[in-house]
């Protein structure tokens, strides 16, 4: 064995040796003056101390307490240059994300004392009330794991009302709903705007069997709120139906439906309704179908079988499948495959308009996205309208005009079996 692995051994058994021989007073000041100026330090030595204390002693709540405010204190310098900054590179950002989260955990089996609590929260609330780190979440975690009782979580309430700003009052909200009603609609009824404002006022009511005042306080948000509305509408429509109101049920779902007009949302409302029902509805949701962007006119006609309405839409719109990237085509694209045996002349002419005249080289990765549309462009003429000729006439010429192109020929003729 080495020197080098020896030395090692004998320095640590003389520290054995000398610590065994030293009384507690020295042991104390040889401890204090370790942790004084390194965090870590002080932390380990707080989290032993906690560890070996008898659980149900005093001793062993202080040095948990104290534990708690050694790990703030560890990971504070990296939070206050976030905040400085306004953030930081992800290394650093998950890190105190991770610590803040870790941090919640141990509160949630600690108690703090008092003046470790107020200390805590103090600086935590700073952050908060800044709102520069980034850190928002794993702040508001720490701070309702250090709020046990409800002295406490009324304590950081109002500290959250004090900082204004429409997030800290909603988590004050949040918190005076658990714990003081009264408390919690004062607060409310101080921003009523949107529908989930509503929303929130109603259901806390209902909850407490104040159902009256809920059901007023819904409507009443059904006719003045600034949008949002969706689930306002839904608590008031599933109040009607547990009611019998079919006929407001039907409204309120018919105005979701048109509120957010989709497939999705159409198909929903179809559902909900009976036949009678549907030949009432249908007209007026279509009137809001003929009013919307030409991408859902697309597929909804689509999907009420709508061919000659949806051939005609189709042949008009630019295709963006060899665009590269996201296509913001909005389904366009698969609602242009399920056309292809209902319409093929029109979504060829679709497919084709996507087809650029190349100008200048492109990288691979663009030549491959126009060769896999030309892959539609062939199926649909040779498997569908059963054309081949016309297609190889169509390959011919655009394979002649990019002769030039060696890598946007190997594209093609890696997906193309007749290029």
């Amino acid at each position: 064995m080495s020197r080098k692995t020896r030395k090692p051994s004998r320095t640590r058994a003389t520290l054995e040796a000398l610590l065994a021989a030293a009384d507690t007073d020295i042991l104390r000041e040889l401890l204090a003056a370790l942790a004084a100026d390194d965090a870590h330090v002080r932390r380990e030595c707080l989290q032993f101390l906690e560890q070996r204390q008898p659980r149900t002693t005093p001793k062993r709540a202080d040095a948990a307490s104290a534990a708690i405010l050694a790990a703030w204190n560890d990971l504070e310098p990296k939070l206050a240059e976030l905040d400085e900054y306004g953030g930081g590179d992800y290394e650093t950002q998950d890190s105190v994300g991770t610590e803040l989260y870790e941090l919640a955990e141990r509160l949630e089996t600690v108690r703090l004392i008092p003046d470790d609590r107020t200390t805590l929260v103090d600086q935590v609330c700073a952050y908060i009330r800044s709102g520069n780190s980034g850190m928002d979440d794993g702040l508001y975690e720490v701070a309702y794991a250090a709020s046990r009782t409800d002295a406490e979580l009324r304590d950081l309430a109002e500290r959250l009302v004090a900082m204004g700003g429409d997030w800290p009052r909603e988590h004050a909200r949040r918190i005076y709903r658990s714990i003081d009603h009264e408390r919690y609609l004062e607060l409310r009824r101080q921003k009523l705007e949107y529908g989930l404002d509503y929303h929130d006022l109603a259901t806390a009511l209902w909850e407490r069997g104040e159902r009256e005042k809920a059901m007023d306080a819904a409507r009443t948000g059904l006719g003045k709120a600034k949008g949002r509305l969706d689930e306002l509408r839904a608590f008031v429509a599933e109040r009607a139906l547990e009611s019998g109101d079919r006929s407001q049920y039907l409204d309120l779902q018919y105005a979701q439906a048109a509120a957010d007009l989709s497939p999705e949302s159409y198909v929903h409302f179809h559902n909900v309704c009976s036949a009678e029902e549907w030949s009432v509805f249908e007209p007026r949701i279509l009137a809001e179908v003929a009013r919307a962007e030409p991408e859902l006119r697309l597929r909804i006609h689509a999907l009420r079988g709508e061919y000659v309405l949806a051939g005609a839409l189709i042949a008009t719109m630019t295709c963006k499948a060899a665009s590269g990237g996201w296509t913001g085509d909005y389904g366009v694209a698969e609602t242009a495959k399920a056309l292809e045996a209902h319409c093929p002349e029109q979504v060829l002419l679709h497919y084709r308009s996507g087809v650029p005249t190349l100008r200048r080289p492109l990288d691979r990765k663009e030549y491959s996205a126009i060769a896999a549309l030309l892959v539609k462009v062939r199926r649909v003429w040779v498997e569908i309208l059963r054309q081949p000729d016309a297609w190889r006439a169509y390959a011919r010429a655009l394979k002649a005009a990019h002769a030039r192109l060696p890598a946007f020929q190997e594209e093609c003729a890696r997906l193309l079996p007749d290029w």
